[in-house]
């Protein structure tokens, strides 16, 4: 028999310290989406190593915007 590995694990304050900040999201839409997927055109169910798959494609970290004009983009004279 193989050896089962958690999927998720606790957290203490002190480790949830180092992961705070940035631009990330989650979208929900994206995950649903690859499970569905994978339950409709896979196997009928999905192994952890799948729905870890779909959780990790799910985070969307997003670039801290700059100021100023953006390359292509023209402004409009009014």
């Amino acid at each position: 028999m193989e050896d089962k590995k958690a999927l998720f694990t606790d957290l203490t304050s002190e480790g949830s310290a180092t992961v705070t900040g940035g631009n990330v999201s989650f979208n929900l839409d994206t995950y649903i989406f690859m499970l569905g997927a994978g339950v409709l055109f896979g196997n009928p169910g999905l192994t952890s190593e799948e729905i870890q798959f779909a959780w990790e494609q799910s985070f969307v970290f997003d670039q801290p915007r700059r100021s100023g004009r953006r390359r292509g983009r023209r402004r409009r004279s009014s």
